[in-house]
């Protein structure tokens, strides 16, 4: 409000400026403080005759590093590294025994590590940060998805546009990382149907049952919950003959490959995983801060043609 008054503009042109500072790491935004000006001389944290060197380190079993998701969030760390001159070394382990730890190594960016994972670096004592994922108990600062803010964004969208009957269908995979996210959308989904008085029992579906729920189609819209049960979601309407937006309007959490190119390009929830790779390395450079820190990046609604108005 200050600065509104200050410079003769309106409050929302601050919010928007601040956003934009925030996203640029001008900003810092630090839970129950603020928002602070970035500490942006890096030269007391660069160690004597040399650059600051992390690892990020990521699970490779079973990964595709051409997918959406690692590659916007390595793009974010590397965007990071090269304003503050650091150097990133991508470490790829199978389990972290393989991960030669003799390296000379200033901390630690990891991507949705198990919990037994992010326990054994933290004993290590190295400055560590996790991305999009968190372990309460660890004491470890992270920057992760605001799972609530999206699940709210999609649901305002579609009742705006008239929906009053949206069925939510979930992929519970078995990977611990993905657990946590999804069960967390479906809470802030149980949450805000309860708020607006909508049937959370009969809206909900598991991705193996949605098939047989198409049978009864009493719903005008489909929620998926993550990148898994939308492609298999995209299937099982195609081989029912359903039409997006047409029979039903269609939302996804998270953005697929090329989803603005399909037919009917699909409205998508979409992390912004630049973001968070981004402030997870400002944040491991910002050593009073790292402690403590839990920052919850907001999603992005992108609206496309996969949803219309009743």
């Amino acid at each position: 409000m200050k600065l509104a008054d200050m410079y003769s503009v309106s409050h929302v042109t601050v919010q928007l400026a601040m956003k934009i500072l925030t996203a640029e790491g001008v900003l810092v935004r630090r839970p129950y403080h603020g928002t602070v000006v970035a500490d942006l001389d890096r030269s007391r944290l660069v160690p004597a005759g040399g650059v600051h060197r992390f690892a990020l380190l990521m699970q490779m079993e079973g990964q595709n590093l051409s997918n959406f998701y690692y590659k916007e969030l390595t793009a974010g760390v590397t965007t990071a590294a090269a304003e503050l001159g650091c150097e990133i070394s991508l470490v790829g382990y199978s389990n972290l025994d393989s991960v030669d730890f003799s390296q000379s190594f200033s901390g630690f960016l990891m991507i949705l590590p198990t919990r037994d994972e992010a326990l054994t670096i933290k004993r290590r004592g190295m400055p560590a940060v996790l991305l999009d994922i968190c372990f309460s108990r660890l004491g470890l600062g992270f920057v992760r998805t605001d799972n609530y803010s999206g699940v709210s964004q999609m649901m305002r969208h579609l009742r705006k546009l008239g929906h009053r009957r949206i069925l939510y269908v979930c992929f519970q995979g078995p990977e611990p990382e993905e657990k946590l996210a999804i069960a967390e959308r479906r809470s802030a989904y149980r949450a805000l149907s309860k708020k607006y008085g909508m049937d959370w029992d009969g809206d909900f579906v598991w991705m193996r049952d949605l098939a047989s729920r198409l049978e009864n189609r009493d719903f005008t819209a489909i929620f998926s919950d993550s990148y898994a049960s939308t492609i298999l979601s995209l299937k099982v309407l195609q081989e029912k003959g359903i039409r997006i937006p047409e029979d039903v309007s269609f939302v996804s959490f998270d953005d697929l490959d090329n989803a603005e190119h399909f037919s009917k390009p699909l409205t998508v929830v979409k992390q912004r995983l630049e973001t968070i790779g981004y402030m997870g390395l400002n944040l491991l450079m910002d050593e009073e801060a790292l402690p403590k820190a839990r920052i919850l990046v907001k999603p992005e609604l992108i609206v496309r043609q996969s949803t219309r108005q009743l």
